[in-house]
């Protein structure tokens, strides 16, 4: 499917959000995104007016766009959501997902991958510049491969905003630990085992285990009101 030029610079938009070249509380210039991503002013702008829309930028009268930055209940929230979504979304991808789709879930898994390895082989530790930027956007597009499994449009949109969200609160710019990338690659792979043996209940478990990576994180950053609540704890035990 052939997209639009607005549809492009808004991608590249939420890119640069989630990467962390565009950080809580920075302005976004419209000319000078206009001039960096090829495209006129008017075009960029449709595309901030978008962002704006989802819940990724705030517009201040009189100011500008600025990328919205997330406080510790915020980002609690946030995590409670994502949890619920994505294993509601795995527990119905495993009835239904295609030899395709899990090839394709193997293929970012195998980038991934390469990635880490080319960063130990340099004798580094973690992932920076363009690497980083490359590993953040195949993991949204694994999860959001994976979410879009479940064929439901609007969980596919809302569990979208919430990773350029979450990788936005979340990573220092342009850094990305090795043994994290490890972590991440080996849930992930353990979800595509789980999806192809059709485990529901394996995959949901597994699901829940990779998230509590991103919540510890959180922890450690924001403090302890980023802990699920007991409603949630109560929902998901009987879910």
């Amino acid at each position: 499917m052939t997209r639009t030029l607005s549809e492009v610079a808004h991608k590249r938009i939420r890119e640069k959000i989630a990467c962390g070249e565009l950080g809580p509380r920075s302005r976004l210039h419209d000319r000078a995104l206009a001039v960096e991503l090829g495209a006129s002013p008017g075009t960029v702008r449709a595309a901030i007016h978008r962002t704006i829309s989802e819940g990724l930028v705030e517009y201040l009268p009189n100011s500008g766009a600025y990328v919205r930055r997330l406080g510790r209940e915020d980002v609690g929230h946030l995590l409670d959501v994502r949890e619920a979504m994505e294993c509601l979304a795995v527990a119905r991808a495993a009835e239904i997902i295609t030899i395709p789709q899990l090839r394709r879930l193997c293929d970012l898994c195998d980038a991934m991958a390469e990635i880490a390895d080319a960063i130990q082989s340099d004798g580094l530790e973690a992932a920076e510049g363009e690497r980083y930027r490359r590993l953040v956007a195949l993991d949204m597009e694994f999860h959001e491969t994976l979410i879009g499994v479940a064929a439901n449009l609007w969980l596919t949109k809302a569990v979208g905003d919430l990773l350029v969200m979450e990788h936005s609160a979340m990573s220092k710019p342009s850094h990305s630990p090795l043994a994290g990338m490890a972590r991440t690659i080996r849930a992930h792979r353990a979800l595509v085992d789980a999806l192809h043996a059709r485990d529901a209940e394996a995959a949901r478990s597994i699901m829940v285990e990779h998230l509590q990576h991103p919540r510890e994180a959180a922890l450690r950053q924001f403090g302890k009101s980023c802990a699920p609540t007991a409603s949630h704890e109560s929902a998901l035990a009987n879910s």
